[in-house]
Parts: structure tokens; C-alpha cells; sequence
């Protein structure tokens, strides 16, 4: 009878090793496949967001909403304060023309600063 129990629970811990090992990889698989989509550090989810680091990054971020991908569900976090030293900026969303952002997006206590919206492409 323990022999029974034993060669169960021997099977029912190696169906569990298996899911595990094929969820984990299937989790990784995605990760590196959405990061390279994107070009930025990170996978794009809510758990490990793209990271956000430069002026650079949020003018991509701004020029890939604007070219039409609204990037639902895709995740974005700050990794340290910006500062625009001024410049007038383009929006991130156009809504004249559809075009917004449908993602998230984690400061993390961080600001984006000093800057000032070119009204001329802005649509509120």
C-alpha cells in the first residue's frame, strides 16, 4: 500500500515539475521576444515593465503611440527622475486621430519635469 502511495505522489511531483518547467519557459520565451519588439529594457509587463531611463525613451515612447500601436496592456516604469531642461514637447497621444495610449505606465515616485506641450499638435 505505501508503494503505491509512493510511486503516486512520485508521479504527481513530476507532472508538477513539468508544468512549472514548460510555464517558466513559455514566460521567458515571451519576454525576450516582446523586449526585442520594443528595444527597451524589460518585457513590457505589469511584473517586469520596459524601463524607462532617458528623454530618448519617452520620445520613442511618444513616436511609437503616434505611428498608430496604442500598446494595449504593455507596461512602462521610470527608473529615475527626467528633466526636459525646457523643451517644448509633442504629446504622447494624438486623440484628434485615434491615437492613444492604452498601456500602463509606474512612475515609481519619479517626475518627468520642465518641460511645455507644443499646443500646436496637442488635441484635449
Amino acid at each position: 500500500m505505501n508503494k503505491i502511495f509512493y510511486i503516486i505522489k512520485i508521479l504527481l511531483l513530476s507532472l508538477l515539475f513539468i508544468c512549472i518547467f514548460f510555464y517558466s519557459n513559455y514566460q521567458y520565451t515571451y519576454a525576450m521576444d516582446s523586449s526585442q519588439i520594443i528595444g527597451m529594457d524589460g518585457y513590457g509587463t505589469q511584473e517586469f515593465p520596459y524601463l524607462i531611463d532617458s528623454i530618448d525613451d519617452i520620445n520613442y515612447l511618444r513616436d511609437t503611440i503616434n505611428s498608430g500601436d496604442n500598446l494595449i496592456g504593455v507596461w512602462f516604469a521610470l527608473t529615475d527622475d527626467l528633466d526636459f531642461g525646457g523643451l517644448e514637447i509633442e504629446p504622447l497621444s494624438d486623440y484628434t486621430n485615434g491615437m492613444t495610449f492604452g498601456g500602463g505606465f509606474d512612475g515609481r515616485g519619479h517626475t518627468i519635469s520642465n518641460f511645455s506641450i507644443d499646443t500646436e499638435h496637442a488635441s484635449f
